[in-house]
């Protein structure tokens, strides 16, 4: 992440760069004090990124829900615009991954979210998904809006997200759209 020099030479952006260090400084406390404080945290789209964050979203995705490889790798997969936040262990095994898709200037879409088995219900998804929400507000993100799995929906509001719209199948999945305010 890159902040405006702390430098007062130029004051007339003052409110700018107290909001983004600001910002920074939310990041950087909302990792320190989540669960992912003891994982090893990664983001961008080198090759070794991706090969983990495949690997993970092949266990996840292709084996445990069974949908097809052509349906959970698609074009955005092989797109230099595609990044990855993944949490690893401390020995580098994938845990969790969320792919980082931007649908215009001031909207996101987080989706390929997934949790390694051994490691749900440590919060870690939760945990994930505000650093993205954090992240993308940082990079001047106002809206977040996903496709969730109908069995995820509580999860979602519980985050602040609302549903609109009627369910629709993706991947062969029952699905609701869902937006949030970031």
């Amino acid at each position: 992440m890159t902040c405006p020099s702390t430098s007062g030479a130029n004051n007339a952006q003052a409110h700018v760069r107290e909001q983004k260090w600001f910002q920074a400084y939310q990041l950087h406390e909302h990792i320190r004090k989540s669960s992912l404080a003891k994982f090893h945290l990664f983001f961008g789209h080198s090759d070794t990124l991706k090969q983990a964050v495949f690997a993970l979203r092949q266990e996840v995705f292709v084996h445990e829900q069974q949908i097809s490889e052509l349906d959970e790798f698609d074009w955005r997969d092989q797109t230099e615009d595609t990044n990855y936040f993944l949490v690893t262990s401390t020995d580098f095994s994938p845990v969790a991954t969320i792919r980082f898709q931007t649908l215009s200037t001031t909207t996101v879409q987080p989706d390929r979210f997934c949790v390694q088995s051994d490691y749900r219900m440590q919060h870690i998804g939760w945990d994930l998904l505000t650093l993205y929400e954090l992240y993308a507000s940082f990079h001047g993100f106002h809206t977040s809006i996903l496709s969730a799995e109908l069995t995820a929906i509580d999860f979602y509001q519980k985050l602040g997200y609302h549903t609109s719209g009627d369910s629709f199948y993706e991947d062969g999945i029952l699905c609701q759209k869902m937006t949030k305010k970031l």
